[in-house]
């Protein structure tokens, strides 16, 4: 989804929304209405993410969630959530809500309010998205950040790491994230055609 044309991403859907940081929220208002008319009945889940985000799509995606999204890495939702969203959740919102009141504040809000308005609207948000070792497959920074540590050099991102209360607490180091991995948040552009190598193209050498 993009508010321009790009010549570079020609399947690209033009929503009728400022693309800014503090218009994230209304974004996502416009996606998830065009999803209902256009898609809807043509699959059963559909998956969110930012556009800095690497997402193997070869694995398997499940439900996640407690009334909060963790944007970056992505969510998933079902077909009933997203015409519960638009049928009852958008003909139901407050002023702050519509798409051409959204204020600085509304990106930092943005994918609680997703979270609150499936909450309000019935949709059941206590799946558990980690994977049989209780590890996370949806991680909100890069594997390299997750991995080595680099949230501790970088004060705007490592206060969310130390303060946050994640409702399952992340894990850092090699126990970081799950062998079944879906998706890494804060992937740089060159970083994610080296993620596309290692996870497709690297095969380790054996005699066998």
């Amino acid at each position: 989804m993009s508010s321009a044309q790009d010549e570079t991403l020609p399947d690209a859907v033009i929503l009728p929304v400022n693309d800014t940081y503090t218009n994230l929220w209304g974004k996502t208002q416009e996606a998830l209405k065009y999803i209902y008319t256009h898609h809807l009945k043509r699959r059963r889940l559909f998956y969110k993410a930012d556009d800095d985000t690497y997402a193997d799509s070869d694995t398997k995606i499940q439900n996640n969630g407690k009334h909060f999204m963790s944007g970056g890495p992505g969510y998933v939702l079902t077909r009933e959530a997203i015409r519960r969203f638009v049928e009852i959740g958008l003909a139901n919102v407050s002023e702050l809500d519509q798409p051409q009141n959204k204020t600085a504040s509304t990106y930092s809000n943005s994918n609680c309010r997703i979270g609150q308005h499936e909450g309000q609207e019935d949709v059941n948000l206590a799946g558990d998205s980690r994977d049989e070792n209780r590890v996370e497959r949806f991680l909100p920074w890069s594997l390299e950040d997750m991995i080595c540590g680099h949230l501790k050099y970088k004060p705007n991102d490592y206060w969310m790491l130390r303060e946050w209360s994640f409702y399952y607490p992340l894990k850092q180091d090699m126990e970081c994230c799950s062998h079944h991995a879906v998706a890494f948040h804060y992937v740089k552009d060159h970083q994610l055609k080296v993620y596309e190598y290692l996870i497709y193209k690297l095969r380790l050498y054996s005699n066998r």
